[in-house]
């Protein structure tokens, strides 16, 4: 292994740039000394690092290096909108020693001459402030590996940065991307604002982990940070750190797949998935976790006026320092379609709704173990819909759905805890508490619990439904239902009621039409009676021939009969014959 320091400016095939001429090997480390060396050829050394001077691209070419910037940047790429670079290594490094450079920069792109680049290898973001290691302005780029911002504010591993409209396809893949220990420095940046076909063509997908990090300053560091109107799409889990691990503010809808879970304790952000923008949306499929946690870390935070919709289940913290797993602090959506489940300590929410929320949940709703574990709290002046069961948990005062506010909540089935004689648990909990006198908690049905505890406590309203029920125990311990008069469930099908005839207090109306008495065969039961229409003789004997026409008749007795010789007719046959 060698340190190559280049002697002149000149393509990397040619002896030009090489002291005595002697072009490097795969082991040296390549320093570009002051000058320019084009890149010409495919490329294997140890690595190429920058200490005035720069390294460009002059074709299609694979370079097999670590790269690393150092007082300049270290590799220059345009393109012609056909060009393919491959960089392969190790490591990609960001500065240590001067702002606003990069280890790869691509630059000087248009709406027809741009790059295709692929790197290979940890991208490792810089210690100077607002400076990225790898830039990309627009084009074809697609990452290998992982990723991780920078010790410095916006000193970001990636970041795809233009003002001119210019449209780009990312793919990043195969690794971890993770947030830096600086203000604001991600594994990912982007806050480019497109518009009409440029944005159109534009898209950002990851597939791999992204982390908030194990360390960090303040600001926004995020494994993905997207503060662009590009759509993101991710494949795999998210894990909030002391930053966050995926974090929106822009006008964008944005698709994980993948589970989220909340960052360790001690966080600057600590949140899985961060919602800052008024009109972003969010779709997360897969199941959201709060972990170990301060009370301002949780899975999921909506911040702003955005949506996020969750198709999944919800898990409250099973550990000390709980925070909710999802979050709503301010005038936005969220919408879950799975079951929510609170915590195994104190406060350890499923989801918190603070200020003017509208959540709605279809699925189930359970407080946990921890003392006042809410399956869902509502604190906000908004709705929270619930369409399956809210359960009292078994800590003390682990509501499965507690309103706090003069929000509305609305929930399909409310059941007690199993709290009472004979029972393990010693805790009272109530599917649902509302104890705010100017609050207006509805529920459709109750359900007593296991041991007998009311489902309810509070002002509670019981919704006006022909399903209204109530389940509960009497005495010797069988249980009892008990259902609106007009419930579906016991009434008879409109085809089982007489046309016209209205039921089920007015709300259904008889289809069946029931014939007279006088239309029904003879003995036949019909309506509460038995038919009385009979045939006779004379029926059949004064019934008048002219209506026994062949066509009516054909293929019948009657139309045989027709043509049937009578002693009448048969003597005028013979009378009329002459010999």
């Amino acid at each position: 292994m060698a340190i190559v320091s280049v002697s002149a400016t000149g393509m990397w095939s040619s002896a030009t740039p090489w002291p005595n001429g002697n072009k490097p090997t795969a082991a040296d480390d390549i320093y570009s000394n002051g000058f320019t060396v084009y890149i010409d050829q495919n490329v294997t050394v140890n690595s190429i690092n920058s200490n005035g001077g720069t390294f460009r691209n002059a074709g299609n070419f694979t370079v097999n290096a670590n790269v690393s910037a150092g007082t300049t940047t270290c590799l220059t790429l345009t393109g012609n909108g056909t060009n393919t670079f491959l960089i392969s290594g190790t490591n990609i490094i960001g500065t240590k020693s001067t702002a606003s450079i990069y280890a790869i920069n691509v630059t000087g792109s248009t709406s027809t001459n741009f790059m295709y680049l692929t790197t290979i290898g940890n991208v490792i973001g810089s210690t100077i402030a607002s400076t990225d290691t790898v830039r990309i302005d627009a084009g074809y780029y697609n990452h290998y590996g992982n990723s991780t911002g920078g010790g410095s504010n916006n000193s970001h591993a990636i970041n795809w940065f233009n003002s001119s409209n210019l449209p780009a396809v990312i793919f990043l893949s195969g690794g971890t991307f993770s947030a830096g220990t600086g203000n604001t420095a991600s594994g990912f940046y982007s806050s480019m604002n497109l518009a009409g076909a440029s944005l159109n063509s534009s898209s950002i997908t990851v597939y791999g982990t992204l982390s908030g990090g194990p360390s960090g300053g303040g600001g926004t560091p995020a494994g993905i940070n997207s503060n662009s109107n590009v759509p993101v799409t991710v494949y795999g889990n998210v894990y909030g750190g002391i930053g966050y691990g995926f974090y929106a503010n822009s006008n964008a809808t944005h698709n994980i797949i993948g589970t989220v879970y909340s960052g360790p304790a001690g966080g600057t952000g600590g949140v899985g998935v961060y919602n800052g923008g008024a009109t972003t949306t969010i779709n997360i499929t897969g199941d959201v976790y709060a972990v170990n946690t301060t009370n301002t870390s949780y899975g999921v935070q909506n911040n702003s006026n955005g949506t996020i919709n969750i198709v999944g289940n919800i898990y409250g913290s099973p550990a000390t320092n709980a925070g909710a797993a999802v979050y709503s602090p301010n005038n936005n959506r969220i919408t879950i379609t799975g079951n929510v489940s609170a915590g195994n300590v104190a406060n350890a929410y499923g989801v918190y709704c603070n200020n003017i929320s509208y959540l709605t949940i279809y699925g189930n709703v359970t407080g946990g173990a921890g003392s006042t574990a809410y399956g869902v709290y509502n604190n906000s002046t908004g709705y929270a819909i619930i369409s399956g069961t809210a359960v009292g948990g078994t800590g003390s005062n682990a509501h499965g759905v507690y309103n706090s506010t003069t929000g509305t909540v609305y929930v399909k089935r409310a059941r007690g805890n199993a709290y009472g004689p004979g029972s393990t648990v010693t805790n009272v909990a109530y599917g649902v508490n509302s104890n705010l006198q100017g609050s207006n908690s509805i529920v459709e049905e109750l359900e007593f619990g296991t041991n007998g505890l009311m489902p309810v406590f509070g002002n509670i309203t019981l919704a006006d439904r022909s399903t209204n029920a109530v389940d509960f125990f009497v005495a010797g311990g069988s249980r009892k239902t008990l259902i609106d008069p007009n419930s579906a469930s016991i009434m008879p099908p409109v085809s089982s009621v007489r046309l016209g005839v209205s039921y089920s207090g007015d709300n259904l109306v008889g289809t069946c039409a029931v014939p007279s008495i006088s239309s029904v065969d003879f003995g036949t039961l019909v309506d509460n009676s038995t038919g009385i229409a009979a045939l006779f003789a004379n029926d059949i004997w004064n019934t008048s021939n002219n209506t026994l026409t062949a066509a009516s008749l054909s293929g019948t007795i009657g139309y045989r009969l027709i043509n049937v010789s009578t002693t009448e007719s048969a003597g005028q046959t013979l009378a009329a014959y002459t010999l």
